[in-house]
């Protein structure tokens, strides 16, 4: 059997990075029977960028003004988010930092997967060559699933060195149509596939049985009828939205990791993966404005809403996701009055995410194959 290892944001704090490294082992591993592991990749642009000492360095002072302007979070909970992937026993043994730590995981494994996740953007993990598999040599079978660029075009100077990076995949697969476009120009003999995001390639039955009841606390059970908000800016717009989808009658949930705690909500800080998911699947409603909080409302049949900033450029990965299922009239700009509140068909969007479905695991079944 062909062994297939991923690399991909495992260790960053976040929820849908964890999420997504989980699910494309899974499916891999459950849906088609193919050996699979992370790679367990330390990289030391997001190792240092976890370690609160790194704050206190001359060269940090922005990033440590903005957390204490903007409230921001210092992840304490980063190694109680990893332990999901070693329970679910998704990580390789071995771990990896520098170069030849790398080619020596090269007698390992037969296919090298650039993960989903925004692993191909300029702005993510220091731009770290190693999420394009440039210790991979042309020997090995490289390829990508749903990487994402996170934007509609390259920044002017980085065209050659993503020419240079991208050359001798075997498969390209994007997870934005915009990235499809982007690789496709630099590479017009080639094949690029538009598939979904990992997490949405599990029902919602299959993330109902990973979650562990046992983990989560009673005072999240004891929780029902509620607005969810999970948001990765806190923009006064977003709580406004969720204010009126709750209309009086219902609690507003907010899923805070942050300093601060916002007035007239119930915060829930510290969740654990288990928590987080729980969370959706009971929600009522759930407002966001992040692409995982998106694609778990959609897997959980959920009436949600999707608020955009007016300044934010940057959510070509939710509107590709959404004109995918044609629901793309959930982004919201501005405050809505409830009688806006209208409800989504999920009988067609299921329909349409079991297409889209079978066709990524058909891209994913062709990049591990003999």
């Amino acid at each position: 059997m062909k062994r297939s290892c991923i690399v991909t944001f495992h260790r960053a704090v976040n929820y849908g990075a964890v999420l997504q490294s989980f699910a494309l082992v899974f499916a891999i591993r459950n849906k088609l029977g193919g050996y699979c592991e992370i790679l367990d990749y330390r990289s030391r642009f997001i190792e240092r960028y976890y370690n609160p000492l790194y704050l206190l360095l001359p060269s940090n002072w922005k990033r440590l003004a903005s957390y204490i302007i903007y409230n921001g979070v210092l992840f304490p909970q980063r190694e109680k988010m990893v332990s999901f992937l070693n329970n679910k026993g998704c990580i390789s043994k071995e771990t990896y930092r520098t170069k030849n730590e790398l080619e020596a995981s090269l007698f390992k494994y037969d296919n090298f997967i650039a993960g989903s996740d925004q692993v191909w953007s300029p702005f993510a993990a220091g731009f770290d060559s190693v999420y394009f598999l440039s210790f991979v040599p042309s020997t090995k079978r490289k390829s990508s699933y749903a990487a994402s660029i996170g934007l509609a075009e390259l920044p002017a100077n980085t065209y050659e060195i993503y020419h240079q990076r991208l050359t001798g995949f075997s498969n390209y697969s994007m997870r934005e149509l915009s990235g499809k476009n982007i690789v496709e120009k630099m590479f017009p003999d080639n094949i690029v596939r538009v598939n979904l995001d990992p997490t949405l390639l599990l029902s919602d039955l299959e993330w109902s049985s990973n979650i562990d009841g046992k983990a989560i606390r009673n005072s999240i059970k004891e929780r029902d009828g509620y607005v969810l908000i999970y948001c990765i800016s806190e923009h006064d717009g977003l709580f406004e939205l969720a204010r009126t989808v709750a209309n009086n009658h219902l609690k507003i949930c907010y899923i805070n990791n942050r300093w601060r705690k916002r007035k007239g909500v119930e915060n829930n800080s510290g969740c654990t993966i288990d928590e987080w998911l729980y969370l959706f699947k009971n929600a009522s409603y759930i407002v966001t404005d992040s692409f995982h909080g998106t694609a778990f409302s959609i897997n959980y049949k959920k009436q949600f809403f999707v608020f955009q900033e007016p300044k934010n450029k940057r959510v070509t990965r939710i509107q590709s996701l959404l004109e995918q299922l044609d629901i793309k009239n959930r982004i919201f700009q501005s405050p809505i009055v409830p009688s806006d509140i209208q409800d989504i068909n999920y009988t067609q969007v299921s329909e349409k995410l079991s297409a889209l479905r079978d066709d990524s695991l058909d891209t994913l079944r062709n990049i591990i194959k003999e």
